[in-house]
């Protein structure tokens, strides 16, 4: 997929295009370690072993990543709704690269597609 030059009338560089790209490509990602750690409760070790002098909540941990991927890909799916509620399914797969090609190749696509990347741009500064 190659860098689309009307993006620069939306104030986004070459380099920071790839970057927003490279950040959606990873919304598969983390939608399957969203589903993969659903259960935030951890087993408590029983190893009769006094506990080391680090101190460790991997409930807590568990639960700030969880929230981090969360955040992530609601950035990524309001952004999508917000440049095209009509076609915003469409337009996920696309930045994420679930579906490369799509049937809406049109100019609303192609237009809602660059107000996407402005968005996503304006949420990740």
């Amino acid at each position: 997929m190659e860098w689309d030059l009307s993006l620069e009338r939306y104030d986004i560089s070459k380099n920071r295009y790839r970057e927003l790209l490279n950040f959606c490509r990873q919304y598969p990602e983390w939608l399957e370690e969203l589903s993969a750690n659903e259960d935030a409760l951890q087993s408590v070790n029983l190893s009769g072993m006094p506990p080391s002098g680090a101190i460790s909540d991997s409930t807590g941990s568990l639960a700030t990543r969880r929230a981090e991927l969360s955040w992530k890909c609601e950035m990524v799916e309001q952004s999508a709704i917000m440049a095209n509620a009509d076609i915003y399914q469409e337009i996920i797969k696309n930045v994420t690269g679930t579906q490369m090609e799509t049937s809406k190749k049109t100019q609303e696509f192609r237009d809602s597609r660059r107000y996407f990347f402005w968005l996503l741009d304006k949420k990740r500064k």
